[in-house]
């Protein structure tokens, strides 16, 4: 096992090839700490009529910094057969399996398929190793079937 140390403080340490960097080091504001990817290749549409549907997608995943920001993209390929109302993407996070908030955004209000997709920035706060679990939510606000199909999660641990 080795160590990379700056003065006495601990930066890094290596174990059977795999290295770990110390949770007291400091990335500069936007850095990239970790970043989870989920999806559905295959067609299997989510059919939504005047409801919320929340987790045909999900990640779950232990914080490593301290009150770190998450960015958080949601897309699918959506099909409304009729213009009424209104079509949402968004997500709903849950801190150590405790629900801390749900986001939505309109992302669509034509009658084709199209690929729509909403980006969120998360600012939950918590602790390292907090278990959080990221989820999607598919909206629409009138009975009229709409689809949610090959749905993509992708989410980013932002630094501070």
């Amino acid at each position: 096992m080795s160590t990379l140390k700056m003065g006495t403080t601990t930066l890094a340490t290596e174990n059977a090839g795999s290295i770990a960097i110390n949770n007291e080091v400091n990335f500069p504001a936007g850095h990239i700490i970790q970043t989870h990817f989920n999806e559905i290749e295959a067609s299997a549409p989510v059919i939504v009529n005047n409801t919320t549907t929340i987790g045909t997608l999900n990640i779950e995943f232990n914080r490593i910094k301290p009150n770190s920001h998450f960015l958080i993209r949601i897309s699918s390929l959506v099909y409304r057969p009729s213009t009424s109302a209104a079509c949402f993407l968004g997500y709903r996070i849950s801190v150590n399996g405790s629900t801390v908030q749900t986001k939505e955004r309109y992302v669509k209000d034509d009658n084709s398929w199209s690929t729509c997709d909403a980006m969120f920035k998360d600012t939950t706060t918590g602790s390292a190793n907090n278990t959080v679990k990221i989820e999607t939510l598919y909206r629409n606000s009138a009975s009229n079937d709409n689809q949610f199909d090959y749905p993509t999660l992708l989410v980013q641990e932002l630094a501070v």
